[in-house]
């Protein structure tokens, strides 16, 4: 009962917000000062240009993990995101505000890191741009225009630095551009062992089962380890050698990328994360996709591992919440 109050509560959260959004009465009286158009901070800009990287952008690179072709050649994916540097101040006033009066945000502090978590959700996407790349501070490489969702993502052969090295690369931009500039690329041979990890509730504390939880845990609280699991990742990366692959798979939107990459990076063996193309521009059905759907999406990256490295043992570690056990035993 507690869980589907919980589930009511914040699906009529989120219907308030929207409801505020889209009635321009709802908007003048509230407290907050908007200054952007109501058309902007609905639905974002029109971007219908195509080309590169400008200064007032914010450009994200994922770590990777190259693997050997059945040729013998080296590839990797590469997965970029573009943002517009502006953030609907409307939209991060609205949910502060709703917010705060349900005691969500009571302290200065709470408030600092809504504000800091909102900012890579509410950015407008930029699709169409291309982003250049310095792999390895000496090769260069372009990735194709951006989707509508503001993602690259790319294939490229790679040149031949040995299993178990990683690779330092660099975004190719203007001054003034923002965001992850920098990013690694582990190189894994065919051979050997790798892990694939769920991260909420597997390796985060998340409250993936509990609607209200998920949402303070995501928007407000301080990302918790789970108890004894940085450890144990620790032991098998050292059993089963450091530079062994591993990758962190979640249904959460890529939105969380930063947030998420920080966390693993501070308790967790490098890894590969992988996470969903949803957007803030889809939060009314986010929750119950977080909840209830994320097992195709699973299934469909462990499977591309899978098809990187047929030859590796993997060992496959997740939680009941999401059925985990049940995607493993599927593949």
């Amino acid at each position: 009962m507690e869980i589907k109050s919980d589930f009511r509560f914040l699906k009529n959260l989120l219907v308030n917000i929207w409801r505020r959004l889209i009635n321009p009465k709802a908007l003048m009286n509230t407290k907050s000062i908007l200054k952007l158009p109501l058309q902007r901070e609905i639905l974002g800009p029109c971007h219908s240009f195509q080309g590169y990287i400008t200064g007032n952008e914010t450009v994200w690179l994922f770590d990777n993990t190259a693997y050997q072709s059945a040729e013998g050649n080296w590839m990797a994916e590469f997965v970029v995101v573009v943002f517009s540097q502006d953030i609907p101040l409307g939209m991060a006033s609205i949910f502060l505000d709703i917010a705060q009066k349900k005691g969500l945000a009571d302290t200065s502090e709470s408030i600092a890191i809504i504000q800091d978590r909102l900012s890579s959700w509410l950015r407008d996407v930029l699709p169409g741009r291309v982003v250049k790349i310095n792999f390895g501070h000496q090769n260069h490489l372009s990735t194709s225009p951006g989707g509508a969702s503001g993602i690259s993502c790319d294939l490229y052969n790679l040149p031949d630095f040995g299993n178990g090295t990683i690779i330092s690369s660099k975004a190719n931009v203007p001054f003034g551009t923002d965001g992850l500039l920098e990013m690694k690329t582990l190189y894994a041979g065919p051979e050997g062992w790798g892990l694939v990890s769920d991260i909420d509730d597997t390796i985060k504390v998340t409250q993936t089962d509990h609607p209200l939880g998920f949402m303070i845990e995501t928007f407000i609280a301080t990302a918790t380890p789970i108890e004894g699991m940085p450890k144990l990742y620790a032991d098998i990366a050292k059993l089963i050698t450091p530079f062994s692959p591993f990758f962190y798979v979640s249904s959460s939107p890529y939105n969380l990328y930063p947030f998420l990459s920080k966390f693993c990076q501070e308790h967790y063996p490098q890894g590969t994360i992988m996470l969903s193309d949803l957007s803030w521009k889809n939060m009314k059905d986010l929750f119950s996709y977080h909840i209830f759907g994320p097992q195709a999406f699973k299934i469909d990256r462990i499977k591309k591992i899978h098809s990187w490295f047929p030859r590796r043992k993997m060992i496959c570690i997740g939680d009941s919440t999401q059925s985990d056990p049940e995607i493993y035993g599927e593949l």
